[in-house]
């Protein structure tokens, strides 16, 4: 991670009510998702 370089991105958002889902579970989501598009061999574990 010591220099700059041009990659793919993609970026996510997740839109929640609030009341029914707490912000550490949508984030979690979206963490365990990162890491499922990043890994996809995961997802068959």
């Amino acid at each position: 991670y010591d220099n700059i370089s041009v990659r793919p991105m993609a970026k996510f958002t997740i839109s929640a009510d609030h009341r029914v889902i707490d912000g550490v579970v949508a984030a979690k989501f979206l963490a365990d998702l990162v890491k499922v598009i990043e890994n996809p061999e995961i997802f068959y574990e």
